[in-house]
C-alpha cells in the first residue's frame, strides 16, 4: 500500500446532485492513503444551483471523509468543484485578544485579523458540528478537522503540528469541547 508522505496535498474533485431541500452528501475516498487525517480540507466551486449551505466536511481519516451541501428550496440541484486537503489556513491565532488570520490555499490569501468567533462558522453535518471559514476573497469553504488531538499538536512534522495546535487552539476558545 502506497501513503501519501506527510505534508503533501491531495486534489480531486467532488460532486453533488440531488432533488428537493435537504441535507445531500457522500463519501469522499482519496486517491491515495495520508500519513495522517488532514487537518482540514477546502472545497472551491466549479459550479453550482440551489444550494443554501457547503460544501462542508466532517469525519477527515486518512482514507478521506464525509462532505454534503444544504439546499432549502424544492427542485434539482447540484454542487461541482474540487477540494484539496491542507493545513495551513489558520496563522497568528491569538487566543488573549480572540483574533486569528486566515491562509486560503486556493487563492493563497493571507486575510487580516479577525475575531476567531466571526471567521470560524459552525454548520451541522446531521448531528456532527463541522468548523468552517470562508475565504473572503475567493469563497472557497475550508473545512477544520475538529477531532485532532495533542499527539497531532505533537506531530513529528512541524507544519501538521502547528496547524493542529492553531486548530486546536481557535476552538477551544470558542469553547467547542477540546481539552
Amino acid at each position: 500500500m502506497t501513503v501519501q508522505p506527510a505534508g503533501l496535498t491531495v486534489k480531486g474533485a467532488w460532486s453533488a446532485l440531488f432533488t428537493g431541500p435537504g441535507q445531500w452528501g457522500s463519501a469522499i475516498a482519496f486517491p491515495i492513503v495520508l500519513a495522517g487525517p488532514p487537518t482540514s480540507i477546502t472545497f472551491s466551486t466549479q459550479t453550482s444551483n440551489n444550494i443554501s449551505a457547503g460544501p462542508t466536511a466532517g469525519n477527515l481519516t486518512v482514507w478521506g471523509c464525509d462532505a454534503f451541501v444544504n439546499s432549502t428550496t424544492a427542485g434539482n440541484g447540484w454542487w461541482i468543484g474540487l477540494y484539496t486537503t491542507n493545513g495551513n489556513c489558520l496563522r497568528e491565532v491569538d487566543t488573549s485578544n480572540g483574533k486569528a488570520r486566515h491562509h486560503c490555499d486556493i487563492c493563497d490569501t493571507l486575510g487580516e485579523p479577525l475575531p476567531i468567533s466571526e471567521l470560524i462558522t459552525c454548520i451541522m453535518v446531521g448531528k456532527q458540528p463541522t468548523y468552517v471559514v470562508t475565504c473572503g476573497v475567493c469563497g472557497a469553504r475550508e473545512c477544520l478537522n475538529a477531532q485532532l488531538t495533542t499527539a497531532d499538536e505533537a506531530d513529528p512534522n512541524p507544519q501538521r503540528a502547528a496547524n493542529a495546535r492553531a486548530i486546536r487552539a481557535a476552538l477551544r476558545f470558542l469553547g467547542k469541547g477540546i481539552t
